[in-house]
Protein backbone atom coordinates (compact mmCIF):
# COMPACT_ATOMS: atom_id res chain seq x y z
CA UNK A 1 0.00 0.00 0.00
CA UNK A 2 1.07 3.57 -0.38
CA UNK A 3 2.60 5.48 2.50
CA UNK A 4 2.98 9.14 2.44
CA UNK A 5 4.64 12.00 5.04
CA UNK A 6 4.88 15.60 4.87
CA UNK A 7 7.91 17.46 5.43
CA UNK A 8 8.20 21.17 6.31
CA UNK A 9 10.41 23.44 4.43
CA UNK A 10 14.08 23.00 4.46
CA UNK A 11 15.91 25.89 2.89
CA UNK A 12 14.64 29.05 0.72
CA UNK A 13 14.57 26.97 -2.70
CA UNK A 14 14.33 23.42 -1.22
CA UNK A 15 11.20 22.42 0.09
CA UNK A 16 10.04 18.48 -0.26
CA UNK A 17 7.30 16.43 0.26
CA UNK A 18 8.54 12.50 0.94
CA UNK A 19 7.37 9.52 -0.23
CA UNK A 20 8.71 5.80 0.50
CA UNK A 21 8.28 2.87 -1.24
CA UNK A 22 8.02 -0.43 1.21
CA UNK A 23 10.45 -2.62 -0.49
CA UNK A 24 14.07 -4.48 0.40
CA UNK A 25 15.56 -1.92 -2.19
CA UNK A 26 16.77 1.74 -1.19
CA UNK A 27 14.44 4.09 -0.21
CA UNK A 28 13.39 6.55 -2.48
CA UNK A 29 12.05 9.88 -2.09
CA UNK A 30 10.06 12.25 -4.13
CA UNK A 31 10.58 16.08 -2.91
CA UNK A 32 10.85 19.57 -4.60
CA UNK A 33 14.03 20.52 -5.38
CA UNK A 34 13.85 24.15 -6.32
CA UNK A 35 11.25 27.21 -6.16
CA UNK A 36 12.78 28.93 -8.86
CA UNK A 37 9.80 31.49 -9.01
CA UNK A 38 8.07 31.43 -5.56
CA UNK A 39 3.89 31.44 -5.51
CA UNK A 40 1.74 29.56 -7.31
CA UNK A 41 2.36 30.19 -10.87
CA UNK A 42 5.84 28.47 -10.62
CA UNK A 43 8.72 28.65 -13.20
CA UNK A 44 8.05 25.83 -15.64
CA UNK A 45 11.03 24.63 -16.10
CA UNK A 46 11.67 22.91 -19.36
CA UNK A 47 14.41 21.34 -21.56
CA UNK A 48 16.24 19.56 -18.69
CA UNK A 49 20.06 18.50 -19.34
CA UNK A 50 22.51 17.01 -17.16
CA UNK A 51 26.06 18.23 -17.08
CA UNK A 52 27.82 16.52 -14.39
CA UNK A 53 26.18 16.75 -10.59
CA UNK A 54 24.25 19.93 -12.01
CA UNK A 55 20.86 19.98 -14.19
CA UNK A 56 20.50 23.11 -16.30
CA UNK A 57 17.22 24.37 -17.45
CA UNK A 58 15.26 27.16 -19.22
CA UNK A 59 12.97 28.78 -16.64
CA UNK A 60 10.60 31.86 -16.21
CA UNK A 61 11.35 33.53 -12.55
CA UNK A 62 9.53 36.73 -13.62
CA UNK A 63 10.85 39.79 -15.36
CA UNK A 64 14.55 39.83 -15.53
CA UNK A 65 14.96 36.25 -14.50
CA UNK A 66 13.66 34.37 -17.43
CA UNK A 67 16.41 31.92 -19.18
CA UNK A 68 19.00 29.29 -18.22
CA UNK A 69 19.26 28.08 -14.88
CA UNK A 70 21.06 25.21 -13.04
CA UNK A 71 20.76 23.42 -9.71
CA UNK A 72 23.04 20.41 -8.40
CA UNK A 73 20.32 19.76 -5.33
CA UNK A 74 21.68 22.25 -2.97
CA UNK A 75 21.87 25.18 -4.79
CA UNK A 76 20.14 26.63 -7.69
CA UNK A 77 20.81 29.74 -9.58
CA UNK A 78 20.45 31.17 -12.97
CA UNK A 79 23.22 31.35 -15.33
CA UNK A 80 23.54 34.59 -17.59
CA UNK A 81 25.02 35.38 -20.74
CA UNK A 82 29.01 37.57 -20.13
CA UNK A 83 28.77 40.98 -21.22
CA UNK A 84 25.22 43.31 -21.20
CA UNK A 85 23.07 41.67 -18.93
CA UNK A 86 20.40 43.78 -20.18
CA UNK A 87 20.21 41.72 -23.43
CA UNK A 88 17.00 39.14 -24.13
CA UNK A 89 18.51 35.90 -25.07
CA UNK A 90 16.32 33.01 -27.05
CA UNK A 91 17.86 29.70 -25.91
CA UNK A 92 17.09 26.36 -27.90
CA UNK A 93 18.72 23.18 -27.91
CA UNK A 94 21.27 22.12 -25.45
CA UNK A 95 23.86 19.03 -25.25
CA UNK A 96 27.07 18.24 -23.08
CA UNK A 97 30.42 18.34 -24.06
CA UNK A 98 33.68 18.65 -22.85
CA UNK A 99 32.66 19.13 -19.28
CA UNK A 100 30.12 22.11 -20.26
CA UNK A 101 27.11 22.85 -21.28
CA UNK A 102 27.75 23.82 -24.81
CA UNK A 103 23.86 25.33 -26.30
CA UNK A 104 22.04 26.94 -29.01
CA UNK A 105 21.18 30.82 -28.63
CA UNK A 106 20.40 34.32 -30.32
CA UNK A 107 19.67 37.87 -29.18
CA UNK A 108 18.63 40.43 -31.33
CA UNK A 109 21.72 41.17 -33.53
CA UNK A 110 22.50 37.46 -34.58
CA UNK A 111 21.11 34.50 -35.67
CA UNK A 112 21.12 31.27 -33.62
CA UNK A 113 24.70 30.08 -32.89
CA UNK A 114 26.81 27.85 -30.66
CA UNK A 115 27.25 29.49 -26.61
CA UNK A 116 28.22 27.27 -23.87
CA UNK A 117 28.90 27.64 -20.08
CA UNK A 118 32.15 29.10 -18.71
CA UNK A 119 34.41 26.55 -16.47
CA UNK A 120 33.33 27.11 -13.15
CA UNK A 121 29.40 27.15 -15.21
CA UNK A 122 28.08 30.32 -13.69
CA UNK A 123 27.54 32.02 -16.96
CA UNK A 124 27.71 31.50 -20.78
CA UNK A 125 29.77 32.42 -23.29
CA UNK A 126 30.07 32.49 -27.33
CA UNK A 127 32.33 29.59 -28.28
CA UNK A 128 35.37 30.73 -29.58
CA UNK A 129 36.65 30.11 -33.34
CA UNK A 130 32.52 30.33 -34.33
CA UNK A 131 32.94 31.86 -38.27
CA UNK A 132 30.74 35.25 -38.15
CA UNK A 133 28.02 34.18 -40.82
CA UNK A 134 27.84 30.58 -39.48
CA UNK A 135 23.95 29.39 -37.84
CA UNK A 136 22.83 26.58 -36.89
CA UNK A 137 19.97 25.35 -39.17
CA UNK A 138 18.80 22.48 -36.95
CA UNK A 139 18.04 22.44 -33.20
CA UNK A 140 18.06 18.91 -33.22
CA UNK A 141 21.35 18.47 -34.75
CA UNK A 142 23.53 18.92 -31.93
CA UNK A 143 25.11 15.34 -31.32
CA UNK A 144 28.51 14.58 -29.83
CA UNK A 145 31.03 11.79 -31.49
CA UNK A 146 33.98 10.82 -31.81
CA UNK A 147 35.61 14.19 -29.13
CA UNK A 148 33.59 16.47 -31.49
CA UNK A 149 30.09 18.22 -32.11
CA UNK A 150 28.62 17.68 -34.77
CA UNK A 151 25.45 19.86 -36.17
CA UNK A 152 23.96 21.26 -39.47
CA UNK A 153 25.17 24.56 -39.88
CA UNK A 154 25.37 27.15 -42.95
CA UNK A 155 22.59 29.20 -43.72
CA UNK A 156 18.69 29.01 -44.89
CA UNK A 157 19.24 27.80 -47.99
CA UNK A 158 22.54 25.68 -47.86
CA UNK A 159 23.32 23.22 -45.08
CA UNK A 160 25.71 20.62 -44.84
CA UNK A 161 27.63 18.74 -42.11
CA UNK A 162 29.83 21.18 -39.55
CA UNK A 163 31.85 20.21 -36.75
CA UNK A 164 33.28 21.76 -33.18
CA UNK A 165 35.82 20.82 -31.68
CA UNK A 166 36.44 23.45 -28.41
CA UNK A 167 38.34 25.85 -30.60
CA UNK A 168 36.60 26.28 -33.53
CA UNK A 169 34.29 25.47 -36.02
CA UNK A 170 34.80 24.13 -39.43
CA UNK A 171 32.72 22.11 -42.48
CA UNK A 172 33.36 18.51 -42.39
CA UNK A 173 32.78 17.94 -45.97
CA UNK A 174 30.64 19.73 -48.98
CA UNK A 175 28.25 17.12 -49.57
CA UNK A 176 25.97 18.30 -51.95
CA UNK A 177 28.33 21.26 -53.82
CA UNK A 178 26.43 24.31 -54.72
CA UNK A 179 24.15 26.09 -54.26
CA UNK A 180 21.54 23.81 -52.25
CA UNK A 181 23.18 21.71 -49.64
CA UNK A 182 23.21 18.51 -48.32
CA UNK A 183 20.55 19.46 -45.64
CA UNK A 184 22.06 16.66 -42.91
CA UNK A 185 19.25 15.10 -40.63
CA UNK A 186 18.40 12.90 -37.91
CA UNK A 187 22.83 12.78 -36.83
CA UNK A 188 22.98 10.14 -34.68
CA UNK A 189 26.03 8.61 -32.88
CA UNK A 190 27.32 5.26 -33.71
CA UNK A 191 30.65 4.78 -31.82
CA UNK A 192 33.04 6.91 -33.07
CA UNK A 193 31.18 7.96 -35.84
CA UNK A 194 27.41 9.54 -36.72
CA UNK A 195 25.18 8.06 -39.32
CA UNK A 196 23.04 10.86 -40.59
CA UNK A 197 20.45 11.33 -43.73
CA UNK A 198 21.70 13.79 -45.97
CA UNK A 199 21.87 14.21 -50.18
CA UNK A 200 24.41 14.78 -52.72
CA UNK A 201 22.10 16.06 -55.44
CA UNK A 202 22.16 12.49 -57.06
CA UNK A 203 20.96 9.58 -54.84
CA UNK A 204 18.18 11.79 -52.40
CA UNK A 205 18.12 11.60 -49.26
CA UNK A 206 20.12 8.76 -47.86
CA UNK A 207 22.42 7.36 -45.25
CA UNK A 208 25.55 8.60 -44.59
CA UNK A 209 28.33 8.20 -41.84
CA UNK A 210 31.39 10.75 -41.10
CA UNK A 211 33.82 10.63 -38.08
CA UNK A 212 34.39 14.26 -38.38
CA UNK A 213 37.37 13.62 -41.40
CA UNK A 214 36.26 14.65 -44.99
CA UNK A 215 37.74 11.51 -46.03
CA UNK A 216 35.66 9.55 -43.62
CA UNK A 217 32.47 10.87 -44.65
CA UNK A 218 30.56 8.94 -47.01
CA UNK A 219 27.03 7.70 -48.07
CA UNK A 220 26.72 3.91 -47.03
CA UNK A 221 24.13 3.09 -49.33
CA UNK A 222 20.86 3.21 -51.55
CA UNK A 223 17.67 2.19 -49.71
CA UNK A 224 15.77 3.36 -52.40
CA UNK A 225 17.84 4.01 -55.78
CA UNK A 226 17.24 7.01 -57.75
CA UNK A 227 17.20 11.10 -57.12
CA UNK A 228 13.83 10.49 -54.85
CA UNK A 229 15.46 9.35 -51.67
CA UNK A 230 14.48 7.24 -49.02
CA UNK A 231 11.62 8.98 -46.20
CA UNK A 232 13.00 7.62 -42.72
CA UNK A 233 12.88 7.88 -39.23
CA UNK A 234 12.78 6.80 -35.73
CA UNK A 235 16.89 6.33 -36.09
CA UNK A 236 18.28 4.65 -32.73
CA UNK A 237 21.54 3.44 -32.18
CA UNK A 238 21.51 0.15 -30.24
CA UNK A 239 24.66 -2.09 -29.93
CA UNK A 240 26.88 -1.37 -33.29
CA UNK A 241 24.09 -0.41 -35.65
CA UNK A 242 21.74 2.78 -35.93
CA UNK A 243 17.97 0.75 -36.65
CA UNK A 244 15.89 3.27 -38.55
CA UNK A 245 12.24 2.51 -40.44
CA UNK A 246 12.25 3.66 -43.62
CA UNK A 247 9.12 4.08 -46.56
CA UNK A 248 10.10 2.65 -49.63
CA UNK A 249 8.07 2.89 -53.03
CA UNK A 250 5.96 -0.88 -52.44
CA UNK A 251 6.77 -1.67 -49.66
CA UNK A 252 5.38 1.22 -46.75
CA UNK A 253 7.65 0.88 -43.57
CA UNK A 254 10.09 -1.35 -43.07
CA UNK A 255 12.85 -1.70 -40.42
CA UNK A 256 16.37 -1.25 -41.67
CA UNK A 257 19.48 -0.88 -39.78
CA UNK A 258 23.32 -0.05 -40.81
CA UNK A 259 26.49 -0.12 -38.96
CA UNK A 260 28.47 2.27 -41.09
CA UNK A 261 29.43 0.14 -43.69
CA UNK A 262 26.68 -2.23 -44.29
CA UNK A 263 22.69 -1.49 -45.15
CA UNK A 264 20.35 -3.70 -44.67
CA UNK A 265 16.86 -4.83 -43.92
CA UNK A 266 15.81 -5.92 -40.60
CA UNK A 267 12.74 -7.55 -41.47
CA UNK A 268 10.61 -8.12 -44.59
CA UNK A 269 8.51 -10.99 -44.09
CA UNK A 270 5.37 -8.88 -44.02
CA UNK A 271 5.47 -5.94 -46.51
CA UNK A 272 2.29 -3.86 -47.20
CA UNK A 273 -0.02 -1.80 -44.67
CA UNK A 274 0.83 -3.91 -41.89
CA UNK A 275 3.86 -2.73 -41.38
CA UNK A 276 2.40 0.65 -41.33
CA UNK A 277 3.13 1.88 -37.97
CA UNK A 278 6.94 0.83 -36.47
CA UNK A 279 7.41 2.73 -33.29
CA UNK A 280 11.04 2.98 -31.77
CA UNK A 281 13.35 0.60 -31.29
CA UNK A 282 15.34 -0.50 -27.86
CA UNK A 283 17.83 -2.82 -27.27
CA UNK A 284 18.46 -5.41 -24.20
CA UNK A 285 21.06 -8.39 -24.57
CA UNK A 286 22.41 -8.18 -27.68
CA UNK A 287 18.28 -8.10 -29.19
CA UNK A 288 16.69 -5.36 -30.53
CA UNK A 289 13.16 -4.36 -29.94
CA UNK A 290 9.96 -2.92 -32.17
CA UNK A 291 6.58 -2.21 -31.86
CA UNK A 292 4.83 -3.06 -35.18
CA UNK A 293 0.72 -2.40 -34.62
CA UNK A 294 -0.71 -4.94 -32.05
CA UNK A 295 3.08 -6.85 -32.01
CA UNK A 296 6.46 -6.62 -29.96
CA UNK A 297 8.58 -7.77 -32.12
CA UNK A 298 12.21 -9.24 -31.34
CA UNK A 299 15.60 -9.63 -33.52
CA UNK A 300 19.41 -10.68 -33.28
CA UNK A 301 22.14 -8.47 -34.18
CA UNK A 302 23.52 -10.64 -36.74
CA UNK A 303 24.26 -10.12 -40.68
CA UNK A 304 22.05 -11.07 -41.93
CA UNK A 305 19.71 -11.36 -39.56
CA UNK A 306 19.46 -14.89 -38.54
CA UNK A 307 16.01 -14.87 -36.32
CA UNK A 308 13.70 -12.36 -36.28
CA UNK A 309 10.17 -12.97 -34.87
CA UNK A 310 6.85 -11.33 -32.92
CA UNK A 311 6.66 -11.99 -29.16
CA UNK A 312 3.58 -13.73 -27.26
CA UNK A 313 0.89 -11.47 -25.96
CA UNK A 314 0.37 -12.11 -22.34
CA UNK A 315 -2.77 -14.61 -22.54
CA UNK A 316 -4.77 -12.80 -20.09
CA UNK A 317 -4.57 -9.94 -22.16
CA UNK A 318 -4.22 -10.26 -25.46
CA UNK A 319 -3.31 -6.90 -26.97
CA UNK A 320 -4.82 -4.83 -29.99
CA UNK A 321 -1.16 -2.40 -30.20
CA UNK A 322 1.42 -2.25 -28.92
CA UNK A 323 3.90 1.00 -28.58
CA UNK A 324 7.37 2.58 -27.80
CA UNK A 325 9.57 -0.25 -26.27
CA UNK A 326 12.37 1.21 -24.22
CA UNK A 327 14.93 -0.80 -21.85
CA UNK A 328 14.57 -0.09 -18.18
CA UNK A 329 16.09 -2.59 -15.05
CA UNK A 330 17.02 -5.30 -17.49
CA UNK A 331 13.80 -5.42 -19.05
CA UNK A 332 11.85 -4.11 -22.26
CA UNK A 333 8.66 -1.87 -21.39
CA UNK A 334 6.25 -0.55 -23.53
CA UNK A 335 2.71 0.13 -23.46
CA UNK A 336 -0.01 -2.33 -24.49
CA UNK A 337 -4.03 -1.76 -25.47
CA UNK A 338 -6.21 -4.44 -24.39
CA UNK A 339 -9.25 -5.41 -22.59
CA UNK A 340 -9.91 -4.98 -18.71
CA UNK A 341 -11.51 -8.03 -16.68
CA UNK A 342 -14.86 -6.46 -16.86
CA UNK A 343 -14.73 -4.92 -20.73
CA UNK A 344 -13.30 -1.94 -21.09
CA UNK A 345 -10.39 -1.40 -23.48
CA UNK A 346 -7.54 0.14 -21.44
CA UNK A 347 -3.76 1.40 -22.01
CA UNK A 348 -1.59 -0.86 -19.52
CA UNK A 349 2.32 -0.45 -19.00
CA UNK A 350 3.47 -3.89 -19.76
CA UNK A 351 7.19 -5.48 -20.26
CA UNK A 352 9.25 -8.77 -21.37
CA UNK A 353 11.66 -9.83 -19.44
CA UNK A 354 13.23 -12.52 -22.08
CA UNK A 355 10.53 -15.39 -21.57
CA UNK A 356 6.94 -13.69 -21.40
CA UNK A 357 5.28 -10.35 -21.49
CA UNK A 358 3.62 -9.40 -18.65
CA UNK A 359 1.01 -6.74 -17.85
CA UNK A 360 1.20 -4.73 -15.31
CA UNK A 361 -1.76 -4.24 -12.91
CA UNK A 362 -2.44 -2.48 -9.78
CA UNK A 363 -4.04 -4.56 -6.56
CA UNK A 364 -5.02 -2.11 -4.91
CA UNK A 365 -7.00 -0.33 -7.72
CA UNK A 366 -10.74 -1.81 -9.13
CA UNK A 367 -11.12 -2.15 -12.68
CA UNK A 368 -13.56 0.75 -13.23
CA UNK A 369 -10.54 3.65 -13.03
CA UNK A 370 -9.15 2.83 -16.03
CA UNK A 371 -5.76 4.01 -16.95
CA UNK A 372 -4.64 6.29 -19.66
CA UNK A 373 -1.22 6.08 -21.51
CA UNK A 374 1.43 5.32 -19.18
CA UNK A 375 4.76 6.98 -20.57
CA UNK A 376 8.11 8.10 -19.36
CA UNK A 377 9.55 4.65 -18.07
CA UNK A 378 12.74 5.54 -16.01
CA UNK A 379 15.06 3.35 -14.41
CA UNK A 380 16.36 4.77 -10.48
CA UNK A 381 17.92 3.48 -7.63
CA UNK A 382 16.78 -0.24 -8.62
CA UNK A 383 13.14 0.89 -9.69
CA UNK A 384 11.17 1.62 -12.90
CA UNK A 385 9.04 4.77 -12.86
CA UNK A 386 6.70 5.92 -14.70
CA UNK A 387 3.83 7.96 -15.24
CA UNK A 388 -0.06 7.55 -16.29
CA UNK A 389 -3.75 8.56 -15.31
CA UNK A 390 -6.33 7.17 -13.33
CA UNK A 391 -9.48 8.54 -12.10
CA UNK A 392 -8.58 8.53 -8.41
CA UNK A 393 -5.16 10.39 -8.50
CA UNK A 394 -5.00 12.04 -11.98
CA UNK A 395 -1.69 11.80 -14.16
CA UNK A 396 1.45 10.74 -11.43
CA UNK A 397 4.19 8.77 -10.81
CA UNK A 398 3.90 5.37 -10.60
CA UNK A 399 6.83 2.54 -9.42
CA UNK A 400 6.84 -1.04 -10.64
CA UNK A 401 6.40 -4.12 -8.16
CA UNK A 402 7.31 -6.95 -9.39
CA UNK A 403 4.44 -7.79 -11.60
CA UNK A 404 2.68 -4.90 -10.56
CA UNK A 405 3.08 -1.14 -10.17
CA UNK A 406 1.97 1.13 -7.41
CA UNK A 407 1.22 4.66 -7.05
CA UNK A 408 4.58 6.00 -5.97
CA UNK A 409 4.30 9.81 -5.39
CA UNK A 410 0.48 11.84 -5.77
CA UNK A 411 1.76 15.12 -5.91
CA UNK A 412 -0.74 16.69 -6.45
CA UNK A 413 -2.90 14.78 -4.14
CA UNK A 414 -6.49 14.31 -4.90
CA UNK A 415 -7.93 13.90 -8.54
CA UNK A 416 -5.58 16.62 -10.06
CA UNK A 417 -2.96 15.69 -12.12
CA UNK A 418 1.04 17.21 -11.42
CA UNK A 419 1.83 16.22 -14.84
CA UNK A 420 5.49 14.81 -14.24
CA UNK A 421 7.41 15.18 -17.39
CA UNK A 422 10.88 16.12 -18.48
CA UNK A 423 12.81 12.85 -16.51
CA UNK A 424 16.57 13.39 -16.24
CA UNK A 425 19.14 11.88 -14.81
CA UNK A 426 22.49 13.57 -13.07
CA UNK A 427 24.97 10.75 -11.01
CA UNK A 428 23.06 11.62 -7.44
CA UNK A 429 19.56 12.42 -8.49
CA UNK A 430 16.70 11.69 -11.18
CA UNK A 431 14.81 15.50 -11.89
CA UNK A 432 11.65 16.32 -13.47
CA UNK A 433 8.97 18.85 -13.83
CA UNK A 434 5.61 18.74 -11.95
CA UNK A 435 2.97 21.27 -10.35
CA UNK A 436 2.04 20.25 -6.64
CA UNK A 437 -0.75 22.81 -6.79
CA UNK A 438 0.96 25.48 -4.55
CA UNK A 439 4.49 25.80 -6.02
CA UNK A 440 3.35 25.89 -9.74
CA UNK A 441 5.72 23.95 -12.03
CA UNK A 442 8.83 23.42 -10.29
CA UNK A 443 11.73 21.38 -10.88
CA UNK A 444 11.46 18.39 -8.71
CA UNK A 445 13.72 14.91 -8.30
CA UNK A 446 13.91 11.23 -6.76
CA UNK A 447 16.96 10.54 -4.26
CA UNK A 448 17.86 7.78 -2.44
CA UNK A 449 17.49 8.38 1.48
CA UNK A 450 18.39 5.96 4.33
CA UNK A 451 16.11 2.93 4.33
Amino acid sequence: MRSSARFAVAALVLISFGWFAASAQAAVRAELAADVNPGPSGSKPKKLTAVGDFVYFYADAGPGRQGLWRSNGKSTRMVRPVGDGSRQFYWAAKVAYQGRLYLLGSDSSIDLRLWRTTRGGHRVEPVPGWPKKLTVQDNSSLTVANGLLFFRGGDYWRNELWKYNGRRARRVKDINPGPAGSFPGYITRLGNQVIFNATDGVHGGELWRSDGTEAGTRMIGEITPGPDGTNMAWLTAVGDSVYLTADTPGHWLEPWRTDGKRLGLVAAEHEGPEWDNITSFAGLDGKVYFAVNNDLWESDDAWPVADVHPIADDPDFPSTYKNAPVAAGGRIFFTSFAGDPIGNMRSWPSFFDGEKVVTLTDPDQEFDYPWVYPQYFKEFAGRVFFVSSDLLHGTELRVVSGDHYRLFADVLQGEGSSSPRGFTRTRHFLYFVADDGVHGRELWRLRRVPG
